[in-house]
């Protein structure tokens, strides 16, 4: 996962998830059962489940599928775009 932090997931209709950074304690109880991979800035997670890796929406709990496997997930993100 280390290699995910700090850079955005995108997935294949381009719709940017991120920035993916370590996520910290406590989860919450929603995800009990989830294995928590990271949070964004928004205080989204990134989550897996039977392998497949989920965007978790703190605002609706609320999940979307990102990747099928956490080594997909990790080979879609790229670092942010610069801002000009």
């Amino acid at each position: 996962m280390n290699r995910a932090f700090s850079k955005v997931f995108i997935n294949e209709e381009g719709v940017e998830f991120g920035i993916i950074r370590k996520a910290t304690l406590p989860f919450p109880s929603e995800l009990e059962g989830a294995k928590v991979l990271a949070e964004d800035e928004s205080g989204n997670y990134f989550i897996e489940v039977d392998e497949a890796v989920y965007f978790w929406d703190h605002e609706t709990s609320a999940t979307e599928f990102l990747a099928s496997s956490l080594n997909n997930f990790i080979s879609s993100v790229q670092n942010l775009k610069q801002l000009s």
